[in-house]
């Protein structure tokens, strides 16, 4: 009877216990929903000032055309000096033009930015994992990833989401807690043909075969 009741008792921590994570991981989620939509906020913002520059720029091209183009006849009939004066002028709308130019290409490296800062967020808490067998659907790939954290890794871990990528799973882990401990424990697959990895946006796949190719 004192069993059972610790039995019953223990269920019942081990509840509280889940309830408690499972609020947890929502609260994060909700976090990174805002961070994510924040960015979307700032990148629409930001186009919008792009597009509303270029617009303004093509409309000071058409000017700078019509300004050009009535000016031929005087050209004609103005003395040499005149016409360096309006030279001139037309080089100063150059420059003035080139100026907006450059202004809206820090802008669109400012989206790329905001972009890349996104994609890294929701890249976060992923882990790639290689040398799995993927066959089957979403369900066995989760329950097959969990098994190997479990069994290889020694870690326990809630799997938010998982995809496959051509011969490789991606899995979303519903924490940093828990990524990291996943990243901290991957020394235990030392002599196996199975891998974990961070999901690296592109650029930082790049940047971490440039510094093997230099080391």
């Amino acid at each position: 009877m004192g069993s059972w009741k610790r039995d019953k008792k223990d269920d019942i921590e081990r509840i509280e216990e889940w309830k408690r994570k499972e609020r947890s991981i929502d609260l994060r989620m909700r976090v990174i929903e805002e961070r994510v939509d924040d960015l979307e906020r700032k990148m629409v913002n930001m186009i919008d000032a792009v597009e509303a520059r270029e617009k303004k720029e093509e409309e000071r091209r058409r000017e700078y055309e019509a300004i050009n183009t009535s000016a031929v006849g005087v050209r004609e009939r103005d003395s040499r000096g005149n016409i360096s004066n309006r030279s001139e002028s037309g080089r100063s709308r150059d420059w003035s033009i080139m100026s907006e130019d450059r202004l809206s290409w820090k802008e669109v490296k400012g989206i790329k930015k905001l972009m890349l800062d996104k994609e890294k967020l929701e890249r976060r808490n992923n882990v790639v994992i290689k040398g799995m067998e993927v066959s089957g659907n979403e369900t066995d790939w989760l329950r097959k990833v969990q098994d190997f954290f479990k069994n290889k890794l020694k870690v326990r871990c809630t799997i938010m989401h998982i995809r496959r990528s051509g011969q490789v799973l991606i899995a979303k882990i519903s924490s940093e807690e828990e990524k990291k401990e996943i990243m901290d424990n991957k020394n235990r697959l030392k002599g196996e043909r199975i891998f974990v990895e961070h999901d690296l946006t592109w650029e930082e796949r790049k940047t971490q075969a440039e510094i093997k190719e230099w080391a």
